[in-house]
């Protein structure tokens, strides 16, 4: 087929063809049969010809009839109306890549009464690449891929206000220990576990579930079926509660679960989510690693949780409402007393005393653990010292005050102050804040204790210590739990695990007290078993200095005598 030739500008079909050559885009021309009149350099290396080669051609030496069918069908339409056409489509290029392309036809009338289209297509593969990845990550969670908040929302709302009644129900997931994981590991180590986390939920979600990551250690799961709450909470509470491997490190953690189902009076997103809220703080006021599903009652222990910290704040102004008691421990040989624990009671005006299980957790979600501790390690400091008698005072430290920036120094000035010998001091932490404390913590207890306050491992047995973890911690005594001392005698196991805790502290070179003595026969088994301090019930009560200070100063006299 012979070139079409152009008057003015363009007076031969080489200057034309130099002319668009030129133009980054692909460019094509076709006349009222369909055929290719012209074509640029760009569009023939686009459909992988030579230009030469497509001139007199129709779309079908390029495309599948039925795609050429359309284009046809289209085309005549413009040729008939004299209208300008875009159509997005996808379109394989020569190296069998999938492009995403926007081809826009105008059809023109020559002087000489020929009719002609002119085609320009746009590639814009990458910009609809990078449109749907702003989508993704607008409704996905970048570190785990699972959906975000903004998904979660969604989808809800979706639900809720569908023509036809569904009704959804929530599952809020809170890691436990997670944080203690990230400050002893690192933030590298607790990525990886909330990316391993993610994995486990999204296998324990069905078809028609939708797994979310609110942040942090917060996940969500959007059940299809409220019927299979409870089983899938389960699932998930083994999935969590199986080991993680970290690279060289194991951890193990657990969850707390939140369900909310909808129902008639809970239409609004809000508000099933925060029933499911109320719901996962039950489940963590019951000892954690556990699901609860919200009941209306619920509602009522929220809003007293939340009426008993307002009332805490404003104990803590003067501390007036606040008093210790203690506990003597004694030595199992000789019944000596060579320390007492300071245990908080809160002296409620309206309550009475409430007891440590009920506020403490309070407290140390909240951070008034700080002040309060403070004001405990000082107090208990100066009531032991007053007695002038050569006893310790044991005085139990959160992990929340052991983060806290200056916390050894406020407990040496403290010391300082108030006149005292460091070795006074006797420090309890838990076992289970020792497996996931941080480098740092650790040395905040190796600095106390090298200035000669004592450090004891409390609850020893019951939580996740190792020989390596005991290795990096220096302490002065272990003690061990109560669970372990009520089966004495009764179940087998009972003495078989004092008796190597009790070896496990001589080969460590530290001291063994029993928590929890009630009975004589508790008291001669571990005296057997060769703990070497005793505490509980059987010594005495915790009880106000006032009440406890004759029979100390009585056993100090006759030691005396």
């Amino acid at each position: 087929m012979a070139h079409l030739a152009l008057p003015g500008i363009f007076d031969s079909v080489d200057a034309l063809q130099a002319f668009v050559d030129t133009i980054p885009c692909p460019i094509f021309v076709k006349d009222r049969e369909h055929r290719f009149a012209l074509v640029n350099r760009t569009a023939a290396d686009f459909f992988g010809m030579d230009g030469s080669e497509l001139l007199g051609f129709t779309d079908r030496d390029l495309f599948p009839d039925a795609h050429v069918d359309e284009y046809w069908a289209m085309d005549d339409l413009l040729f008939s109306t004299g209208e300008t056409n875009e159509n997005e489509e996808d379109l394989l290029d020569r190296a069998g890549n999938m492009r995403r392309i926007i081809t826009r036809k105008s059809p023109i009338k020559l002087a000489s009464g020929d009719d002609l289209l002119v085609a320009v297509i746009t590639d814009v593969t990458e910009i609809r690449q990078a449109e749907a990845h702003n989508r993704y990550l607008a409704f996905h969670d970048q570190l785990t891929g699972l959906a975000n908040r903004a998904m979660l929302y969604q989808r809800l709302d979706e639900i809720l206000s569908a023509p036809e009644p569904r009704h959804p129900t929530v599952l809020l997931i809170d890691l436990d220990h997670f944080k203690e994981v990230n400050d002893c590991f690192g933030h590298l180590v607790g990525d990886e576990l909330i990316r391993s986390f993610a994995d486990r939920l999204a296998a324990c979600a069905g078809a028609g579930d939708l797994a979310v990551r609110l942040g942090g250690d917060e996940f969500v799961l959007l059940l299809a079926d409220a019927k299979e709450a409870e089983a899938i909470s389960a699932r998930i509470l083994d999935a969590a509660c199986a080991p993680f491997s970290m690279g060289e490190a194991s951890v193990t953690i657990g969850a707390s679960i939140g369900v909310a189902k909808s129902c008639g009076n809970c239409d609004l997103r809000s508000e099933l989510l925060r029933r499911a809220d109320v719901a996962l703080y039950r489940a963590k006021s019951l000892g954690r690693n556990r699901f609860a599903l919200f009941s209306p009652d619920m509602d009522d222990g929220r809003q007293i949780r939340m009426q008993l910290e307002l009332e805490m704040r404003q104990a803590l102004g003067d501390f007036s409402q606040f008093e210790l008691h203690f506990q003597p421990q004694v030595k199992s040989s000789t019944g000596e007393v060579v320390a007492v624990e300071a245990l908080v009671r809160w002296r409620h005006p309206r309550l009475g005393i409430v007891a440590p299980s009920r506020f403490i957790p309070i407290a140390e979600e909240t951070g008034l653990i700080v002040p309060l501790g403070n004001w405990i390690l000082e107090e208990a400091i100066r009531q032991v010292k007053a007695l002038d008698l050569n006893i310790r005072v044991a005085v139990n430290v959160s992990p929340v005050q052991l983060r806290q920036a200056g916390f050894a120094e406020r407990v040496l000035s403290t010391i300082a102050r108030l006149g005292c010998s460091p070795d006074i001091l006797e420090l309890e932490i838990t076992e289970t804040a020792v497996f996931y404390a941080n480098k740092a913590e650790i040395e905040i207890l190796d600095s106390l204790r090298s200035r000669g306050v004592r450090i004891a491992l409390d609850d020893f047995g019951t939580g996740y210590s190792t020989l390596s973890h005991l290795r990096h911690l220096s302490v002065d005594k272990i003690k061990i739990d109560r669970t372990f001392v009520r089966s004495l005698g009764q179940v087998s196991d009972a003495d078989a695990i004092i008796r190597a805790l009790v070896q496990l502290g001589r080969h460590l070179g530290v001291e063994t007290t029993a928590e929890g003595v009630e009975t004589e026969e508790q008291r001669r088994l571990l005296s057997e078993l060769g703990c070497t301090e005793l505490q509980g019930f059987l010594i005495a009560r915790p009880r106000p200095m006032a009440e406890i200070e004759p029979s100390l100063r009585n056993d100090a006299r006759k030691l005396a005598s």
